[in-house]
């Protein structure tokens, strides 16, 4: 296999933008998307809105994102046999999650490789929550697993960063889809090459 494929990790916290992102950097690449939202809705339908209201709501809402971050990295894996560059963007907050990544990674050595951890984190609490209802707020293309206050910070809280070369930026505002983006650029001309 030669080195002419990459694979783009955007992961990081929930609502921070990563899908937002990672549609802007696959546009302007030309790189193929994997969302795992969109795995999930092709695969499961939409996610219950509160999982956390029951035991057995949260046992499927992990059965289905455990699916669905196979689903995600077995196409990563095929876009890596086929020498296609990829884009693939999850939360990855679980350590079973960041394993099967490295798994994909250690198979496939010669696909350059170059993690962008997205990160919301505002001065206040009041400031955050504001923010997070705000983006909860907007119409999106595809449901993801967090759609309330409560959940995002579940799901923030558990959140454990990569121990793995990393580019973090902090999408809070003042910083805008297109700042991300630059810096993600500038990033990838230094970490990868194709």
């Amino acid at each position: 296999m030669s080195n002419s494929s990459s694979l783009i990790v955007v992961c990081g916290h929930p609502v921070s933008g990563k899908t937002t992102l990672a549609n802007l950097l696959a546009k302007e690449l030309n790189f193929h998307l994997v969302d795992i939202d969109r795995v999930r809705k092709l695969a499961f339908g939409d996610p219950h809105p509160r999982p956390n209201e029951s035991a057995e709501l949260m046992a499927r809402d992990r059965q289905e994102m455990l699916h669905s971050y196979r689903a995600m990295l077995d196409i990563a894996g095929a876009c890596a046999e086929m020498n296609k560059s990829v884009i693939i963007t999850a939360t990855f907050s679980r350590q079973s999650y960041r394993d099967s990544l490295k798994s994909l990674i250690s198979a496939y050595p010669r696909v350059s490789l170059a993690i962008v951890q997205c990160m919301l984190s505002m001065p206040t609490i009041e400031e955050e929550n504001a923010e997070v209802q705000r983006r909860l707020s907007r119409p999106f293309d595809s449901a993801g697993a967090v759609t309330t206050l409560e959940r995002y910070w579940e799901v923030k809280n558990r959140f454990e960063p990569m121990n793995m070369d990393q580019l973090v930026i902090n999408t809070a505002p003042p910083q805008t889809v297109r700042d991300s983006a630059t810096k993600v650029f500038h990033f990838l001309a230094h970490n990868i090459s194709n």
